[in-house]
């Protein structure tokens, strides 16, 4: 097969009988990716689980500063039981 100026060589990609491989080879490419997009994230999350916890508590209860005085328990379990009614009555 000789090449003539102006004439290139065209890959067709498919079979014998005419199915194309361009087709099965995508998908497959997607799905893997896929697959390694959720093995990649969920990796993360298992590697930096202390450092997202850690934020993820400061918003949402705010950060803790200790106080001078200390508060008894009951007196917490009474703000609690104010806090509860406000909340769910």
């Amino acid at each position: 097969m000789s090449l003539t100026p102006g004439k290139t060589l065209k890959h067709t990609g498919s079979l014998s009988n005419g199915r194309s491989l361009v087709k099965p080879s995508s998908w497959l490419g997607l799905i893997g990716g896929a697959l390694l997009c959720i093995a990649g994230l969920t990796g993360s999350v298992l590697v930096f689980w202390h450092q997202i916890d850690h934020i993820v508590l400061a918003q949402r209860f705010g950060h803790i500063i200790p106080g001078v005085e200390r508060v008894s328990i009951p007196a917490i379990a009474d703000t609690l039981k104010i806090d509860c009614k406000v909340m769910f009555f």
